[in-house]
């Protein structure tokens, strides 16, 4: 049985409005092996082929991939002598372009829009040291979303782009922080004293899914480098503020997507190894894709390597 929470007033959302019609998933994209590299895969089918051509980026790492909202192309991160940046390709894997090349370092994780017109991502000059960026489709338009002592990364729209929901790291504390297009300002999600990480927006706004561990309590930063944590799967509904764990694994789950009907979450998962939280994962280490229904029911593990498979997206 799973175990729901209800949490205090320090959490003040509205649910947001919900979206029209339920729009079919593209293919499963992720990254596998080391060098980590995109490949993508029909979540019925499961059959797995390579994104990009072994002649493109050979021997670069390819991950943290986001489609596009039509499905047309993928936005990925690339690991290059100058650190990491944002790269965009079709979603058969032509067309390849670097949009953050002369913008920032060590830029990561994006994420698209839901008008597909514009990427949140993070950047910063040092591991510790990341803020959110908004740009637009073809790399042009940076400015800044966040600054200060803080590492923000991480960013997730809302289904109706009005917000951005990003982990951020302060004092050894790892908070899920929402950003207000509107307003311009961020506020917290969950209770200070509630440590998660990485969510994701259900198609109508109203819910979140993200990771966490039992007792939602992270060790200090100085402490991670040996850590391997338990982690699940957590979702919280925005209107009752109550918090419900979704999966229970031995191992550390983490990095949820939802499916654009709302009835899936897609996430990786290991039961034996790998350090998350530290943001050094070795490419290689025992991730496996899984997906699950939003009521806990029928989880499904969509590959079988012993290899890294890791952070998925439909």
């Amino acid at each position: 049985m799973h175990k729901t929470w209800v949490l205090g007033v320090g959490v003040m959302l509205a649910a947001l409005t919900s979206c029209e019609g339920e729009p079919a998933d593209h293919d499963i994209v992720w990254a596998r092996g080391s060098p980590a590299r995109l490949w993508r895969m029909s979540a019925t089918e499961q059959v797995p082929t390579a994104v990009l051509a072994d002649t493109l980026l050979p021997g670069r790492s390819t991950n943290l991939p986001d489609w596009s909202p039509d499905g047309t192309k993928i936005a990925f991160v690339v690991g290059l002598e100058r650190g990491t940046s944002v790269f965009v390709a079709n979603a058969e894997g032509s067309g390849l372009r670097d949009l953050t090349s002369d913008a920032l370092d060590n830029a990561q994780w994006p994420a698209w829009s839901p008008d597909g017109r514009q990427l949140a991502f993070n950047a910063g000059p040092s591991a510790g040291d990341q803020d959110l960026f908004l740009m637009n489709e073809d790399g042009s338009g940076v400015r800044r979303l966040t600054e200060g002592e803080s590492r923000d990364y991480c960013p997730r729209w809302s289904p109706d782009g009005r917000r951005i929901v990003f982990t951020s790291v302060v004092a050894d504390t790892f908070r899920l922080m929402m950003w207000d297009r509107a307003e311009g300002v961020t506020s917290e999600v969950l209770p200070w004293d509630f440590e998660a990480e990485c969510a994701d927006w259900s198609p109508d706004g109203s819910r979140l899914a993200f990771s966490s561990t039992p007792d939602h309590d992270y060790p200090s930063l100085e402490s991670m480098a040996d850590w391997t944590p338990r982690m699940s799967i957590y979702i919280l509904d925005l209107t009752t503020h109550s918090v419900t764990q979704l999966t229970d694994l031995a191992g550390t789950s983490t990095r949820p997507r939802w499916s654009n009907d709302g009835r899936r979450i897609l996430f990786h998962s290991t039961e034996s190894t790998g350090t998350v939280l530290n943001r050094r994962l070795v490419s290689g280490q025992a991730f496996e894709l899984y997906s699950i229904n939003v009521d806990g029911s029928d989880l499904k593990r969509l590959t079988r390597n012993e290899i890294y498979d890791a952070h998925p997206v439909w």
